[in-house]
């Protein structure tokens, strides 16, 4: 059950093909079961979740249930998932309240917005960053990922002034930053999982971010291609050891003489 329409489809479908990519590796069986896959939208909509994991347990007998995406929808199915007694694994929400011990057929395989604790610590610690603003979604995961960095921030000297909440779905920006430039003393300025349609290009003009997005490109294609030239190079020598132990050392030092450049 993950969304293929709506705010959350890019992520939605690329899960559902990486579950399909891996099956399709093992010619869809699980040790000697075949297995069938049912793939139902839920839009990203948490009531849709909901009726569409009741739909799987009580019409088409599913054995397990994989999804769903966001921490809001994980929220609604977890209760009616508790209840059908079929096991529901959450690949991707981070929210902890999502699982507790007392569940017994609901489980969580992804990490949590603990993470943002680090950074609390790295902004005081590292930044020396005394007074930092907050922007957040206005959400429960939102609020988690905003309270572990204001948890370990505060614990490590600093104080947290302003925080400024913005709705889901919101698609610029620009008024609520406005709220901050009225704070005063402010050093640092923390953005724990904002998300927002177009939560990214309201910040910039469209020129700005279109030079931004193409010098990332670059920057990411530099490191890739350094990456995969150090694959091969790995891969090379890994080759020339098996000619030499099956007694070809002709041919393993003709492997050794290779350039990675000439074999992409």
């Amino acid at each position: 059950i993950y969304p293929t329409t709506g705010p959350w489809v890019f992520d939605g479908v690329a899960a559902n093909d990486g579950i399909k990519a891996y099956l399709e590796t093992e010619k869809f069986q699980v040790g000697k079961r075949k297995v069938e896959l049912i793939f139902e939208d839920t839009e990203g909509r948490p009531e849709v979740a909901i009726t569409k994991l009741r739909k799987l347990v009580e019409q088409d007998n599913v054995a397990m249930v994989v999804g769903p995406l966001s921490d809001a929808e994980a929220l609604a199915v977890r209760d009616a998932a508790e209840v059908s007694r079929v096991p529901v694994i959450m690949s991707l929400p981070n929210l902890g309240a999502v699982t507790t011990p007392s569940l017994r057929y609901v489980y969580r395989i992804t990490g949590s917005y603990q993470t943002h604790s680090a950074a609390g610590w790295y902004a005081a610690r590292k930044l020396n960053a005394r007074n930092a603003a907050l922007i957040i979604s206005d959400f429960a995961a939102g609020r988690e990922a905003a309270d572990a960095f204001r948890l370990a921030y505060e614990a490590a000297g600093g104080s947290v002034g302003m925080t400024v909440r913005v709705p889901l779905g919101v698609a610029d920006l620009r008024p609520y930053l406005e709220q901050l430039r009225t704070t005063q003393g402010v050093d640092l300025v923390v953005a724990p999982s904002l998300l927002g349609q177009g939560a990214g290009q309201s910040l910039y003009t469209q020129k700005e971010f279109d030079e931004s997005l193409a010098q990332a490109k670059g920057e990411i294609m530099a490191i890739a291609i350094q990456t995969t030239k150090q694959a091969l190079l790995i891969e090379r020598d890994e080759c020339a050891k098996l000619a030499e132990e099956d007694g070809h050392m002709d041919l393993a030092e003709r492997i050794r003489n290779r350039i990675p450049s000439q074999r992409q």
